[in-house]
């Protein structure tokens, strides 16, 4: 458990650096008595290096003007710089509110002098509300020991073959591919855990989360196969699509038409409503799954693909037979204008298996029934 948050309050005002040690130090902010532990720095260069150097879960900044006449703000140089540097929630403590209000978000908070450090107590007690400071310790321990295991295990034991290797590209693809690898399904789960996940909801290591279906956001400016694409039409209603061009004609500019599957949604189908109505009959539970697994009953399976909902992608089921084509010219338009974007693109295997399945179904070729009855008869 955490027993202590840190923050940084950095003020060229010594007075005001007396009062939040005063105010703010041992403070309890936590709904389990944790406290907050206060460093302060009246120079704002000395106190970006502070924050470079030690891991702080909140940032107080004043917001100091540089000589007179000028409009550069000291305060808003260093966020920017730790916006540059890492991630940590920053609250605006000054008399110049005016000049950073611009800059509130959810986690980044305005709070002027005048209204006394209670509301930076405030403040900080409402950022912890959001997980965020929690989540960002996680993910940095996380993310530590996967380094610490991959320097340990793999390279400081494999450096002698790396140092004789000429081509420094290899090395770097070598050790990056292999670091990303490192970061396996169970470290997942274990920093799933970490941030306060149900034990029951991972416990299953041998079976695909949803989530694992999808990266979010899509990591390339391009479209490529497997994005999922959301529509905004009339009254702000949604219309989702899943991306069938291969990725390689983008890359190669040879798309002219972008090939959409639509999607509809899952709780729009009859598996789930009928399953959500009798949630215990095991038939309707049954034709669910198969729903889920891609082996629909009753229907040409292949016809369909299941994109299971996660983050803010709801459930959707691709439909091989409701294909739309748009120009690229226009999608790009629409872009542009928000009338569609981009919200997820499918990670591997998922994409690669969309188009194959796709292939398949558009693919296949019947024929006629053979005669068993003459062979049988033959048999006889």
């Amino acid at each position: 458990m955490i027993q202590e948050w840190n923050a940084i309050y950095i003020d060229d005002d010594l007075q005001y650096c007396k009062q939040a040690m005063e105010q703010l130090n041992s403070a309890i902010i936590g709904d389990e008595g944790q406290k907050l532990t206060i460093t302060t720095d009246t120079d704002f260069q000395k106190g970006l290096s502070l924050i470079e150097k030690n891991r702080f879960d909140f940032v107080i900044l004043d917001v100091r003007l540089v000589g007179n006449g000028t409009d550069e703000e000291a305060g808003i140089k260093i966020f920017n710089s730790i916006k540059s540097r890492r991630f940590v929630p920053v609250i605006f403590y000054t008399a110049f509110a005016y000049k950073v209000e611009d800059l509130e978000t959810d986690l980044v908070r305005v709070i002027r002098k005048t209204e006394g450090f209670v509301k930076v107590l405030d403040a900080i007690k409402e950022l912890l509300q959001t997980q965020l400071p929690l989540v960002n310790r996680a993910i940095v321990r996380h993310v530590d020991e996967v380094q610490r295991d991959y320097m340990w295990e793999f390279v400081s034991n494999n450096w002698g073959s790396f140092q004789v290797m000429k081509d420094k590209v290899d090395i770097a693809y070598l050790l990056a591919r292999r670091l990303a690898a490192t970061i396996n399904k169970k470290r997942i789960y274990d920093l799933a855990r970490d941030l306060g996940a149900n034990p029951d909801a991972v416990a299953d290591i041998e079976k695909v989360h949803p989530a694992e279906y999808y990266i979010v956001p899509p990591v390339t400016e391009r479209c490529q196969a497997g994005d999922i694409i959301e529509e905004t039409i009339s009254d702000g209603v949604k219309r989702y699509h899943v991306v069938l061009n291969p990725t390689c004609d983008f890359v190669n500019s040879k798309v002219e038409w972008i090939v959409f599957a639509k999607c509809c949604l899952l709780t729009e189908q009859s598996e789930y409503v009928n399953c959500k109505a009798n949630i215990n009959n095991s038939r309707h539970k049954a034709s669910l799954e198969s729903l889920l697994r891609d082996n629909r009953q009753d229907k040409q399976p292949e016809r369909f693909y299941c994109l299971p909902g996660a983050f803010q992608i709801p459930g959707l089921i691709a439909d091989f037979q409701q294909i739309e084509t748009i120009k690229l010219e226009e999608y790009n338009e629409k872009c542009r204008n928000g009338e569609i974007k981009r919200i997820a693109s499918l990670d591997s295997p998922f994409a690669e298996s969309l188009l194959n399945r796709f292939t398949r179904y558009a693919g296949r070729i019947g024929k006629p029934d053979l005669d068993t009855h003459t062979i049988i008869k033959q048999l006889e």
